[in-house]
């Protein structure tokens, strides 16, 4: 009895190191309203490097350490006026529970700190997100894309991610992503035999029907009659 009491009164942080972690948190919290990405990193992983480094902590425990940091960032960020940031937080810890890895949690917790500063227009500048945006599809526009994937890129939560491009744009994602796919065929179509149905697969549209409907939306006439019209004016 006496060896499990010991064990106990170890493990309970002493007040010195609560002191240490709040005044850790709170300078954490002072760095995002004073918009400091550099010191909010090197403070929030000073935080978790605390936690990580005891042996006596369960990964479950380091999760619910995570989601309470995710909570006053989200609280922090929203007294800044941007109310998305309490949706982009619930879902910030909804996702912890897919870590399984301290290095994974890591990761994940800098990409949280990086997307609260996107919020605050820190971390991409607000005027080339949507350039952000355009470039990372255009790179990527023979793989399979998705517009969470595409806000993880520009440090914003999918939902708010997905009001600011059409404000931005006054298209929708999916509209965007078939267009720039669109007009990156043409050169397939200009200077290739491919078959239609082979630069559908190409651009991941579902079949060539799909692929010929979205060129006629973009351009104004089939790859078809697009392919007539070159062979005429040659």
């Amino acid at each position: 009895m006496r060896t499990e009491t010991h064990t106990a009164a170890k493990q309970a942080p002493t007040i010195h190191q609560t002191e240490a972690v709040l005044g850790l948190e709170n300078a954490l919290m002072q760095a995002l309203r004073s918009h400091r990405l550099d010191i909010a990193k090197k403070t929030l992983n000073t935080l978790l490097g605390q936690v990580f480094a005891s042996d006596k902590h369960s990964l479950e425990y380091i999760k619910d350490r995570c989601a309470e940091l995710i909570t006053l960032m989200s609280r922090t960020v929203c007294r800044q006026s941007v109310n998305e940031a309490f949706d982009f937080g619930y879902e910030a810890r909804q996702n912890l529970a897919t870590i399984d890895d301290n290095d994974a949690l890591l990761v994940w917790m800098n990409h949280v700190l990086k997307c609260f500063f996107g919020f605050l227009g820190d971390t991409i500048q607000e005027a080339f997100f949507v350039e952000s945006a355009m470039a990372y599809m255009r790179s990527h526009a023979h793989e399979p894309i998705t517009l969470s994937e595409v806000a993880r890129q520009v440090y914003m939560s999918p939902g708010y991610f997905g009001r600011r491009f059409k404000g931005e744009t006054g298209k929708t994602f999916s509209q965007c992503l078939k267009q720039t796919r669109v007009e990156l065929s043409i050169n397939y179509v200009k200077n290739t035999s491919f078959s239609l149905a082979d630069i559908a697969h190409v651009f991941k549209f579902s079949d060539q029907s799909h692929y010929t409907r979205a060129f006629k939306q973009v351009m104004g006439k089939t790859p078809n009659q697009y392919r007539a019209d070159l062979v005429g004016e040659a």
